[in-house]
């Protein structure tokens, strides 16, 4: 356990000075970089990917995916928005459709948890049919019309701090606690290195699975709320750009593609590493294929850099 945490706090003093070389460079090409306003917008930037990537690093952790996170991201954005332009209460809404995406969560632990099917199947086929839902029910189009007391989510501010910033603060701090020091975590660490290990110690794996996929959906229902209430959009597809982006960001935030090892610090500064260059490129005018092959890069070189020292 020793050699673990030594090794995630290296990883993690890596992703900061790699942090700190990118806010230079910006700095250096772009006197606006370092600016407040600008901060607080990379922070807020970060709010809809690091939820996203909260709930795909414990789905990861357990040893598991969850593929359907974008998809059900999508079904709760339009959920959303047709339930609050058709004049419903917002915290009722808000309440009836955190219970669906819990559902949807709570169908895919079942599945995953119980049944014992492959989590990538199960959520790449539970992924179609929550998109297909979103999309019968929207009609494949964008809906409009949402309330300004919504927009409080994505567009407004506590004092100077964007409320989305301070949701992501809370819900990382929570995360952080129940994942690290509470016994459902540790038993999640357990099932995700060695899942028959975990069984013969008398935990319940189905159940615990089934909650970290619970737990996914939460955070998708989170992200999408935040996502709606900035674009005061819903959309089917709203969500399917950041799947893959979650998952690399985890990966590349030192979670342990094959499950048991990493944290979720690692991961929120994988996602920040990511969201800087995003930013740092847009102010130097950089396309968006330039963005996607540095970070490509940047990846690559790391997780082969990571594996070298693994095996050493």
């Amino acid at each position: 356990m020793k050699a673990l945490v030594s090794k995630d706090q290296n990883h993690e003093m890596t992703l900061l000075f790699i942090l700190i070389v990118l806010g230079i460079a910006f700095s250096i090409f772009s006197e606006s970089f370092f600016k407040i306003g600008n901060m607080l917008a990379i922070s807020a930037q970060m709010a809809e990917l690091s939820l996203l990537t909260l709930g795909m690093s414990v789905c990861i952790i357990s040893g598991g995916f969850d593929l359907s996170i974008g998809a059900m991201a999508g079904l709760s954005s339009v959920c959303l928005a047709v339930l609050i332009s058709s004049g419903m209460d917002m915290g009722l809404t808000i309440i009836l459709v955190l219970g669906l995406l819990l559902l949807c969560g709570l169908i895919n632990g079942i599945l995953i948890g119980y049944l014992r099917i492959n989590s990538m199947l199960v959520t790449l086929g539970t992924s179609s049919v929550f998109m297909g839902i979103a999309i019968v029910i929207s009609q494949g189009r964008a809906i409009s019309g949402l309330t300004e007391e919504f927009a409080v989510f994505g567009q407004q501010y506590l004092g100077v701090i964007p409320v989305q910033t301070m949701i992501l603060i809370v819900i990382l701090a929570f995360s952080f606690l129940i994942l690290s020091y509470s016994t459902w975590g540790r038993r999640i660490y357990l099932i995700g290195s060695n899942y028959e290990v975990a069984r013969f110690a008398g935990i319940n794996c189905g159940f615990n699975i089934m909650l970290v996929y619970v737990y996914s959906a939460a955070m998708a229902f989170l992200a999408s709320l935040i996502l709606t209430s900035r674009l005061a959009t819903g959309r089917a597809d709203l969500g399917e750009t950041y799947v893959m982006q979650s998952v690399a960001a985890a990966v590349f935030g030192g979670i342990g593609i094959n499950g048991g090892s990493g944290n979720l610090a690692g991961a929120i500064l994988g996602v920040a590493v990511f969201v800087i260059i995003s930013n740092g490129f847009n102010m130097l005018d950089f396309s968006q294929y330039a963005q996607q092959i540095v970070i490509g890069s940047i990846l690559i070189v790391f997780l082969a850099y990571r594996a070298q020292r693994n095996q050493e």
